[in-house]
């Protein structure tokens, strides 16, 4: 009795899905998809990424994705319209587009178009120029961030890894010359923010006893990229020293 049942239940769904595929079977006299046009043309099933067809030339399987918008129509599949970007991007590229008329726009393209056409007239590759900027400005900040980190230590303060990254790196520098770290906020603010740096070299060189006068070398162009190596490779003794300026005058 329950083999007559599965039997009768197995025979009905297979009549139901061989009526099901014979209704979803549609005939066409062409299809075309890409640069292939298939004749006398039997849709045997149909799925959200492939249809299954049978041809002149045999059976395969078609990618939705790569047939025409009228095609898509005759099969009954709704054609997929242009992908609508989020309102944020959208923002992004009017904001671009504003900037790329306007005169700041046209003159960034100016200045670097100037400098890339007389970069060729030399002979000189951008991206490699780039790269060796990127380089030199590399070494630079790797040497200026270890004066840092000799000045820190020699005054008896423990940098950390901050000494190393740019603007942070005065955090540990604010410490070793006796003053509060949060004294770096007011850097933001022009005015305020030139006092409170001379204020800090003031203090630093204190801290590494040298004389108050050495923060004249700050404000005397050149001169002032004196100011922290020799704070961090000179002695903390300051009998019978010679400063920077001083040699530099002759």
């Amino acid at each position: 009795m329950t083999r007559r049942y599965i039997f009768v239940l197995a025979l009905t769904l297979w009549t139901m899905l061989a009526g099901h595929s014979l209704s979803a079977e549609e005939t066409f006299k062409t299809l075309k998809v890409a640069s292939e046009t298939y004749t006398n043309v039997t849709v045997l099933n149909k799925t959200a990424v492939f249809v299954f067809i049978t041809h002149v030339g045999g059976s395969i399987n078609i990618k939705v994705k790569d047939l025409a918008a009228e095609d898509l129509k005759r099969l009954g599949y709704t054609p997929a319209g242009p992908v609508q970007p989020n309102a944020l991007a959208g923002k992004m590229q009017a904001l671009t587009g504003k900037v790329r008329e306007s005169k700041v726009g046209e003159f960034m393209r100016g200045v670097s178009g100037s400098y890339e056409e007389k970069l060729k007239l030399r002979g000189v590759n951008l991206q490699t120029f780039l790269i060796v900027v990127g380089a030199v400005s590399l070494l630079f900040h790797l040497f200026y961030s270890f004066c840092c980190y000799l000045i820190c230590t020699k005054v008896g303060q423990k940098p950390g890894v901050v000494i190393w990254l740019p603007w942070l790196q005065f955090i540990p520098l604010h410490r070793a010359a006796g003053i509060s770290p949060w004294l770096i906020l007011l850097y933001f603010i022009p005015p305020i923010g030139l006092f409170v740096f001379v204020y800090w070299c003031f203090k630093v060189c204190r801290a590494r006893k040298k004389s108050a006068w050495l923060v004249i070398l700050v404000f005397i162009p050149l001169l002032n990229l004196l100011f922290i190596p020799y704070l961090a490779f000179s002695s903390a003794d300051g009998k019978n020293e010679t400063t920077p300026l001083l040699v530099a005058l002759g």
